[in-house]
C-alpha cells in the first residue's frame, strides 16, 4: 500500500511538471497525423505481403519510434524525477511503476500506438476476429517494448553503466537491420529480433485463422513481459 502511494506521489510530481508545457499538447495530434500518412504510404507494400517481410519491416519502425519516444521520455522527464526523489526510500516497485505508468500516460506515445492500432485495424477489416487480433498483438508489442525498455534502462542506470552507450548501440543495431532489410531484401535479419517475429506470427495466424500460432505468439510476448518485470521489481 504505501509502495503504491509513494508511486502515486511520483505520477503527481510528473503530470505536475508537464502541465507547464502547453505546447507540447500539439505534438500528440501532429504525431498521430504524421504516422497515418506514413501507415498509408506502407499500406501498398503490406496489402501483397504473403511473406510477412514488409509487415516486419513495418513493425521494426514503428518499435524503433516507440523506443525513441520511450527513451526520451525516460531521459528528460522520469530520470530527473527519479534522481531527486532519491530522498525517499524508493523501491524496485516504485520505479517500474513510476515509469510504466509515466509512459503510459504520456499523451505523444498514446497518439503513436492509437494510430497505429486504428491502422491495423482498418488494414486488416475483411475479417473482424483478424482485424481485433491484429490491433491486439499491436498493443501485447508495444506493452511487451515498454517492459522490457523501462526495466532495462532503470537497471544500467541503477548499476551506474554507460546507459547512454547502450542506446546508441541498440539505435545502431536497429538502422543496421532496417537499412539491410531495405537494401538486401533480407527476412532473417528483422526476423532475428524476437518481439517482431512472434507479433508477425501472430498477426498472420489470427488472418489464415491458425489458433496454435495465435495462442502460442501471445504466449512468448505475455511471458516476455511477466520476466521483465519481475526482473525490474527485483534489480531496477
Amino acid at each position: 500500500m504505501k509502495s503504491h502511494r509513494l508511486t502515486t506521489h511520483l505520477l503527481s510530481v510528473d503530470a505536475f511538471r508537464n502541465s507547464g508545457y502547453r505546447t507540447t499538447r500539439l505534438y500528440p495530434a501532429a504525431t498521430a497525423i504524421l504516422n497515418l500518412f506514413f501507415c498509408a504510404y506502407f499500406e501498398r507494400y503490406l496489402k501483397n505481403d504473403a511473406t510477412g517481410f514488409y509487415l516486419s519491416l513495418f513493425l521494426l519502425l514503428q518499435a524503433g519510434a516507440y523506443i525513441v519516444l520511450s527513451s526520451t521520455n525516460f531521459f528528460t522527464v522520469s530520470f530527473e524525477i527519479l534522481s531527486k526523489a532519491r530522498i525517499y526510500p524508493t523501491t524496485p516497485t516504485d520505479r517500474m511503476l513510476f515509469v510504466i505508468g509515466g509512459n503510459c500516460r504520456r499523451p505523444i506515445l498514446l497518439s503513436l500506438v492509437g494510430s497505429n492500432m486504428f491502422f491495423v485495424i482498418v488494414l486488416f477489416r475483411e475479417t473482424f476476429w483478424g482485424a481485433i487480433l491484429a490491433a491486439l498483438f499491436y498493443f501485447l508489442l508495444a506493452s511487451t517494448i515498454e517492459v522490457f525498455l523501462s526495466a532495462s534502462m532503470l537497471i544500467i542506470k541503477r548499476r551506474s553503466l554507460p546507459l547512454e552507450g547502450a542506446i546508441v548501440a541498440v539505435g545502431f543495431i536497429l538502422l543496421t537491420l532496417i537499412l539491410g532489410s531495405l537494401v538486401f531484401h533480407y527476412e532473417t535479419l528483422i526476423a532475428s529480433i524476437p518481439f517482431i517475429r512472434w507479433t508477425v506470427d501472430g498477426i498472420l495466424g489470427a488472418i489464415h485463422l491458425e489458433t496454435m500460432k495465435v495462442i502460442s505468439s501471445i504466449a512468448w510476448l505475455l511471458t516476455t513481459s511477466a520476466v521483465m518485470l519481475i526482473l525490474g521489481r527485483r534489480f531496477a
